[in-house]
């Protein structure tokens, strides 16, 4: 079995449980096409809204550790750097990821416009799992190396409560990450199976 028929398969049987809760018509192919590209809508303003977040954060971080927080630490150098590239390398991804499927055109059920899609989805699921579990890891890592020069300047008491803080309100982002994932993936599901049906409209 190839990559490709294990994701399609996969999606598929997400689809296949969802109809199976509730029986939809298809329609015509303009409905069709119409719901598609309501639901690709939808996922490119997740992409945006998540594209402005990380780039506020990133410029955000910088202004603080450039302005206020000036390290002279290796330790801490090295940790402001692992933040940056994390946020940095997310931010590159979805806007790649953005591209792929804006790319994506169901007035075209072609083989073309199936790869494209296929693309997209294997990106989606990739981002979501080992690079987000990389990316978290990465800047919490980097924030910790922060903490020792911290503690010289602000104490060892504030700093705990700032780290304190810091994971408080890394699992109340991770809890808000995990609805937003969740959300998109029933978006890739639907918009799979929209596809699969105007394939069929048109063979």
């Amino acid at each position: 079995m190839t990559k490709n028929e294990s994701l399609f398969e996969e999606l598929g049987a997400q689809w296949k449980s969802e109809r199976n809760s509730k029986k939809t018509d298809t329609g015509s192919a303009a409905q069709l096409i119409a719901t598609a590209q309501n639901k690709q809508l939808s996922s490119v303003k997740t992409h945006v809204t998540t594209i402005v977040i990380l780039t506020i954060t990133l410029i955000a971080i910088y202004a603080f550790y450039a302005t206020i927080a000036t390290f002279q630490e290796s330790l801490s150098i090295k940790g402001c750097l692992l933040m940056a590239i994390a946020l940095a390398t997310r931010i590159g991804l979805e806007i790649f990821s953005l591209g792929l499927l804006l790319r994506i055109d169901f007035t075209q059920a072609t083989s073309i416009s199936n790869q494209r899609s296929i693309r997209f989805h294997r990106l989606r699921k990739s981002i979501h799992g080992p690079f987000m579990t990389f990316s978290l890891t990465a800047y919490i890592a980097g924030f910790f190396m922060l903490s020792p020069e911290f503690s010289v300047y602000l104490g060892k008491t504030t700093v705990a409560l700032i780290d304190a803080g810091f994971v408080i309100g890394g699992v109340i982002l991770i809890r808000y990450l995990h609805k937003i994932v969740q959300k998109e993936k029933q978006i890739l599901v639907k918009m799979h199976a929209l596809q699969e049906a105007l394939e069929a409209k048109y063979s």
